[in-house]
């Protein structure tokens, strides 16, 4: 079963074109700009750190203790749902045991290949349990997947958001034009998600998809298709009956430009070496418990 919350598909529409001065409207360009820093950031990185810089610090210099179920779920049943588009892309509709053999890949690749135990909780009690409730996900979701024209599974980018960021970089989950209620065809941005009960907006990180459609906005490849462009969540849930829910995202102009200044800022105290914890829910499923407790006296600038 497929619902969403948030009608109708009009409000999903976005401009393709970024609007002029977007950045000089809010946040006027500093006139001591530092040389542009080498290397790349992912978003995953910025996320991460914003939830705990000690966390962030901590991921690039230890290996955790364990690897979160939820983690690696996530990671398992996502490589699933790429495997159901790659089919599409290739004109083929994908049958379960394909999308359940990629789950099973990924799922050794994060644990067996990293040589890392799996801390389970009492939703997914072990390595069985959590097959058994991909295999049923995995059927919601084939069974209420919209249907559309595949442009690109799993699109890489590498975006120059602000001269003092080295390029950020991420990967759209999918690309696809679909022809929406309204008779209107659009090219959809879509990030696909798991959670344990129907999402509410706290839920998502619109964040996320608003750097997709900053990205978006300067490839050539998006761009010639002269499409508006639709930015959309598709969550599976792992209730009892798992159903997928599309939640559509209307970004603002001031919510870009507030994304870039927050990548920004992010990366400024990353690279000043801002370290310190947040304790939160998340410390439940963080595997640097142990250094974490020895703060502040831990030389996290050295690795264990």
């Amino acid at each position: 079963m497929s619902t969403s919350i948030l009608e109708p598909p009009s409000c999903q529409q976005v401009d393709s074109a970024p609007p002029a001065n977007r950045s000089s409207d809010f946040f006027p360009p500093a006139k001591d700009r530092t040389p542009k820093p080498s290397g790349h950031l992912s978003y995953s990185q910025v996320r991460r750190f914003a939830d705990c810089p000690l966390s962030w610090r901590l991921s690039r210099q230890f290996k955790p203790s364990f690897a979160p179920v939820s983690l690696v779920f996530g990671g398992a049943f996502h490589a699933g749902i790429e495997a159901f588009y790659r089919a599409r892309l290739e004109g083929r509709e994908a049958e379960l045991a394909e999308l359940l053999k990629a789950f099973n890949l990924h799922w050794a690749r994060e644990t067996v290949g990293k040589k890392l135990s799996v801390k389970y909780t009492a939703k997914i009690e072990d390595e069985g349990g959590a097959r058994d409730l991909a295999s049923h996900m995995l059927s919601a979701f084939m069974a209420a997947a919209p249907k559309g024209e595949v442009v690109a599974v799993e699109e890489k980018f590498a975006v120059d958001l602000a001269p003092d960021l080295p390029p950020v970089v991420g990967t759209i989950d999918l690309v696809e034009i679909r022809t929406d209620a309204d008779g209107v065809r659009r090219l959809h941005l879509v990030d696909h998600k798991t959670a344990s009960r129907k999402p509410a907006w706290e839920d998502l990180d619109r964040d996320q998809l608003l750097l997709y459609l900053e990205a978006a906005r300067r490839m050539p490849r998006i761009a010639a298709f002269g499409l508006p462009l639709a930015l959309s969540f598709a969550v599976t849930t792992k209730t009892k009956l798992p159903a997928l829910v599309t939640v559509p995202i209307e970004p603002s102009v001031r919510e870009t430009v507030r994304v870039v200044e927050k990548i920004r800022l992010c990366h400024k105290a990353m690279v000043g070496g801002l370290c310190y914890p947040t304790p939160g829910r998340s410390c439940s499923t963080c595997g640097y418990a142990r250094q974490c407790a020895a703060w502040p006296n831990l030389p996290v600038a050295q690795a264990a």
